[in-house]
């Protein structure tokens, strides 16, 4: 099924999903911002999911990416960090279309909170600027 959040630079994937959710009966509709609205949570429903296999431990082990504090979230801070991000997302896009299968996406933002923004130097509106992202 569709991510519940789609970057509009997957735009091309989200169609894709978005086509295949409707022939599998799944209510969804695309807004403006890129965001996709599900009637329902199909990955409950039995059918077979693609997930991804951990953005952070991927970056770190594969990419040689250094992510302080284990926090992805900080990848929002430039456009070669989003890329990466992009990167990441769009192989699953792809393993997930060439299965026929759809996909739930962990968050590159799970850390943006707080308490981990605190350590990492975020104030209230940083945090909120990657949040939004």
């Amino acid at each position: 099924m569709l991510p519940g959040a789609c970057n509009t630079a997957f735009w091309v994937f989200c169609n894709l999903y978005e086509q295949r959710a409707r022939n599998a009966g799944c209510v969804a509709t695309f807004l403006i911002s890129g965001v996709v609205l599900v009637s329902d949570l199909p990955q409950l429903g039995g059918s077979v999911f693609v997930t991804d296999g951990g953005i952070e431990t991927d970056l770190i082990f594969n990419k040689g990416v250094d992510l302080p504090e284990f926090a992805s979230f900080v990848l929002h801070e430039d456009a070669s960090g989003e890329a990466m991000l992009r990167d990441y997302f769009a192989d699953y896009f792809r393993i997930g279309a060439d299965a026929g299968l759809g996909l739930v996406l962990e968050t590159a933002t799970w850390r943006a909170s707080r308490d981990w923004g605190t350590r990492l130097g975020y104030d209230e509106a940083r945090l909120r600027s990657v949040n939004q992202r």
